[in-house]
């Protein structure tokens, strides 16, 4: 496996959540706020529109970031 980078961490996280959809938001990878820390990427996430019910948009992020360990082989967070 060739080193990630911020381009292959976005395309990785971004196939990762396309089927979450918080109150009908699609959820984004904002590529240009990707950084690397260490051993872990920061993935900074934003819903399409605000979710009518936030906590739906949150329940979405925290999901994902647990069962993130068993994607791909990089270890992420997402943010928003």
């Amino acid at each position: 496996m060739n080193k990630p980078n911020k381009k292959t961490v976005a395309e990785a996280v971004s196939k990762y959540i396309k089927d979450c959809h918080p109150g009908g938001a699609t959820l984004e990878v904002v590529e240009e706020g990707i950084r690397k820390e260490h051993y872990w990427w920061y993935v900074p996430v934003l819903p399409s529109v605000e979710p009518p019910k936030l906590f739906e948009y949150y329940e979405a992020l925290a999901l994902a970031s647990l069962s993130r360990f068993s994607f791909s082989m990089l270890t992420f967070y997402l943010l928003n």
